[in-house]
């Protein structure tokens, strides 16, 4: 996946939800400057499939529940269509179903960590936060 690909679908479901969503908009927007757009894995057809071409990027998050035969739908798809795409599965190891969303983030934590490097750019550093007043 290029540190320049915009926008970047962070699809997750089931227990993976949460993280994909907080992913996408705190990590990914608020850290990394990178333009993140969460889809839940169950609402794929309804929109994201449309941007998934040759010039988007995907982070797939797999969950351990009845999400997989979806979840193998939108890995094939994005494979065909020519997406680059990150596939977070808990490092391949069988982790209990509530585990799964803290083993991911762990790899989510280092996915961002070598963006920024790629980036040039410090992820404790905000552009605009220091600055305005809520």
């Amino acid at each position: 996946m290029s540190p320049n690909s915009k926008p970047v679908l962070v699809l997750g479901g089931g227990i993976s939800w949460g993280l994909a969503y907080q992913y996408a908009l705190s990590t990914l927007m608020e850290m990394c400057w990178v333009h993140g757009i969460a889809v839940n894995t169950s609402e794929f057809g309804h929109g994201a499939l449309e941007l998934l071409t040759d010039k988007a990027a995907a982070i797939i998050l797999r969950g351990r529940s009845g999400e997989r035969v979806l979840e193998d739908g939108v890995i094939e798809f994005c494979k065909g269509n020519g997406v680059k795409m990150v596939v977070y599965d808990s490092q391949g190891i069988n982790v209990d179903n509530l585990v799964t969303p803290f083993s991911l983030f762990i790899e989510l934590e280092w996915l961002s960590y070598y963006l920024s490097l790629a980036r040039n750019r410090r992820m404790g550093v905000w552009r605009y936060y220091d600055k305005r007043k809520f």
